[in-house]
């Protein structure tokens, strides 16, 4: 998968933001996709770093997930804000 996003770049949607969290928030996430049943993914859980200057523009705050994972937590939906 991550070598699908190198070649062919994120899949951004602004119906359905990635979510993208700071490093301390990972645990957290981990954690929360560990309690769901396979099933319910369409795709594999990827994780992907990135250098927040590169998307910058395009993050938006997501209070819910900062609170819940207790760590900044974005949007990334390729809007510009």
């Amino acid at each position: 998968m991550a070598s699908l996003f190198l070649q062919e770049g994120l899949p951004l949607n602004t119906r359905h933001p990635l979510m993208l969290t700071e490093q301390n928030g990972l645990g957290a996430w981990l954690s929360k996709i560990a309690n769901y049943d396979p099933g319910d993914f369409s795709e594999p859980a990827v994780i992907l770093r990135l250098r927040r200057v590169m998307v910058e523009d395009a993050l938006e705050p997501d209070p819910d997930h900062t609170a819940e994972f207790a760590s900044r937590c974005y949007l990334l939906s390729g809007n510009s804000f």
